[in-house]
Protein backbone atom coordinates (compact mmCIF):
# COMPACT_ATOMS: atom_id res chain seq x y z
CA UNK A 1 0.00 0.00 0.00
CA UNK A 2 3.16 2.30 0.63
CA UNK A 3 4.32 1.44 -2.67
CA UNK A 4 0.90 2.36 -4.08
CA UNK A 5 1.01 6.18 -2.21
CA UNK A 6 4.37 6.79 -2.84
CA UNK A 7 4.00 6.19 -6.84
CA UNK A 8 0.41 8.88 -6.74
CA UNK A 9 2.43 11.16 -4.90
CA UNK A 10 4.99 11.69 -7.45
CA UNK A 11 4.96 14.89 -9.59
CA UNK A 12 4.36 12.87 -13.42
CA UNK A 13 1.26 10.56 -11.37
CA UNK A 14 -0.15 13.80 -9.88
CA UNK A 15 -0.12 15.84 -13.29
CA UNK A 16 -1.34 12.31 -15.07
CA UNK A 17 -4.08 12.66 -13.05
CA UNK A 18 -4.89 16.33 -13.20
CA UNK A 19 -4.58 15.68 -17.05
CA UNK A 20 -7.63 13.36 -16.70
CA UNK A 21 -9.18 15.75 -15.10
CA UNK A 22 -8.76 18.73 -17.03
CA UNK A 23 -9.72 16.68 -20.15
CA UNK A 24 -12.94 14.82 -18.70
CA UNK A 25 -14.22 18.82 -17.61
CA UNK A 26 -13.17 19.74 -20.68
CA UNK A 27 -15.60 17.02 -22.38
CA UNK A 28 -18.41 17.58 -20.10
CA UNK A 29 -18.29 21.42 -20.73
CA UNK A 30 -18.01 21.41 -24.53
CA UNK A 31 -20.96 18.67 -25.38
CA UNK A 32 -23.84 21.27 -26.79
CA UNK A 33 -27.53 20.31 -26.03
CA UNK A 34 -30.15 18.92 -28.54
CA UNK A 35 -32.20 22.18 -27.91
CA UNK A 36 -28.81 24.75 -29.26
CA UNK A 37 -28.44 23.00 -32.32
CA UNK A 38 -32.21 22.35 -33.28
CA UNK A 39 -32.24 26.30 -32.46
CA UNK A 40 -29.61 27.25 -34.52
CA UNK A 41 -31.04 24.82 -37.24
CA UNK A 42 -34.40 25.84 -37.36
CA UNK A 43 -34.37 28.79 -35.53
CA UNK A 44 -37.15 30.86 -38.09
CA UNK A 45 -39.25 28.18 -38.28
CA UNK A 46 -39.10 27.86 -34.36
CA UNK A 47 -39.57 31.87 -34.62
CA UNK A 48 -42.65 31.19 -36.89
CA UNK A 49 -44.08 28.86 -34.62
CA UNK A 50 -43.81 30.68 -31.20
CA UNK A 51 -45.60 33.85 -33.02
CA UNK A 52 -48.60 31.54 -34.38
CA UNK A 53 -48.76 30.36 -30.77
CA UNK A 54 -49.49 33.91 -29.55
CA UNK A 55 -51.60 34.78 -31.96
CA UNK A 56 -53.56 31.56 -31.36
CA UNK A 57 -53.82 31.43 -27.53
CA UNK A 58 -55.41 34.13 -26.10
CA UNK A 59 -54.58 35.72 -22.82
CA UNK A 60 -57.19 34.46 -20.44
CA UNK A 61 -56.82 30.78 -21.19
CA UNK A 62 -56.07 29.05 -17.96
CA UNK A 63 -52.26 27.89 -17.94
CA UNK A 64 -52.09 30.25 -21.11
CA UNK A 65 -47.83 29.81 -21.23
CA UNK A 66 -48.10 25.78 -21.57
CA UNK A 67 -50.92 26.02 -23.82
CA UNK A 68 -49.02 28.27 -26.02
CA UNK A 69 -45.60 25.75 -25.75
CA UNK A 70 -47.75 22.94 -26.41
CA UNK A 71 -49.21 24.96 -29.69
CA UNK A 72 -45.62 26.09 -30.77
CA UNK A 73 -44.29 22.23 -30.45
CA UNK A 74 -47.04 20.60 -32.21
CA UNK A 75 -47.03 23.32 -35.05
CA UNK A 76 -43.35 22.68 -35.45
CA UNK A 77 -43.56 18.87 -35.23
CA UNK A 78 -46.49 19.06 -37.50
CA UNK A 79 -44.01 20.46 -40.12
CA UNK A 80 -41.55 18.51 -39.42
CA UNK A 81 -42.58 15.04 -38.76
CA UNK A 82 -39.52 13.11 -39.86
CA UNK A 83 -37.07 15.59 -38.11
CA UNK A 84 -36.63 12.72 -35.38
CA UNK A 85 -36.41 15.16 -32.74
CA UNK A 86 -37.84 14.41 -29.26
CA UNK A 87 -40.94 16.56 -27.86
CA UNK A 88 -38.81 17.21 -24.82
CA UNK A 89 -36.15 18.87 -27.48
CA UNK A 90 -38.61 21.07 -29.11
CA UNK A 91 -40.18 22.44 -26.09
CA UNK A 92 -37.03 22.93 -24.52
CA UNK A 93 -35.45 25.05 -28.01
CA UNK A 94 -38.94 26.80 -28.36
CA UNK A 95 -38.52 27.85 -24.84
CA UNK A 96 -35.22 29.51 -25.40
CA UNK A 97 -36.41 31.08 -28.23
CA UNK A 98 -39.33 32.59 -26.76
CA UNK A 99 -37.03 34.21 -23.93
CA UNK A 100 -34.82 35.53 -26.46
CA UNK A 101 -38.29 37.04 -28.38
CA UNK A 102 -39.23 37.98 -25.12
CA UNK A 103 -35.78 40.24 -23.86
CA UNK A 104 -35.43 41.59 -27.34
CA UNK A 105 -39.45 42.67 -27.13
CA UNK A 106 -40.24 40.72 -30.42
CA UNK A 107 -43.48 39.22 -28.76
Amino acid sequence: MDTIISILNTDAAITTILGIFAWLVARVFAAKPEWKSITEKYGPYLISSVKAAEKAIPNDVENKSLARLDFAAQTFLTAFPDSGISTESVKAAITAVHAKMESEGNI
